[in-house]
């Protein structure tokens, strides 16, 4: 967080790929899911952020790690109700 006055940051892009492992081929990990959540969770209230499910990211843990009830009043919306 050290940076984001260094470098003016406005707002912060995920790209995806929170995690690097696939949930179907690795069940019941979710060591790297609580550091992500965690680590990005720090930019809250500091710089406006997205957060985006890439191809190894499962919905299920996605929905548990950033759940709507903690980002319904800085979105505009979602499809099905959920992240």
């Amino acid at each position: 967080m050290n940076n984001l006055d260094k470098w003016n940051a406005q707002f912060v892009f995920g790209l995806g790929d929170i995690v690097d492992y696939n949930i179907l081929t690795e069940p019941g990990l979710t060591e790297q899911w609580e550091i992500a959540a965690a680590q990005i969770k720090r930019m809250n209230g500091l710089v406006p952020y997205s957060v985006i499910r890439g191809n190894h990211d499962e919905v299920g843990n996605f929905n548990k790690y950033f759940p709507m009830e903690e980002y319904r009043d800085v979105i505009g919306g979602s499809f099905n109700g959920d992240m």
